[in-house]
């Protein structure tokens, strides 16, 4: 535990949001929404200044090129 801030609960936390994104089927960008969403339910400042990862307008355009083409 970290001052008042229970660490391992925390990290509980965002393994069970982390299970029931991926058991929906979740992406990998989705997952930075759902560590995002827990650390704005425990309070962490950090959570709102920093910015989600996201790809660029032309990753996503490769991304879903490279899908088209792994289903041929």
């Amino acid at each position: 535990m970290v001052g008042s801030f229970d660490v391992d609960r925390f990290y509980g936390d965002i393994m069970h949001a982390l299970e029931a994104h991926a058991l929906r089927g979740g992406t990998a960008f989705g997952a930075a929404v759902v560590v995002k969403r827990v650390g704005k339910e425990y309070g962490l400042a950090v959570a709102d200044r920093l910015p989600l990862p996201r790809p660029t307008r032309a990753e996503r355009v490769q991304i879903a090129w490279d899908r088209s083409e792994a289903k041929r």
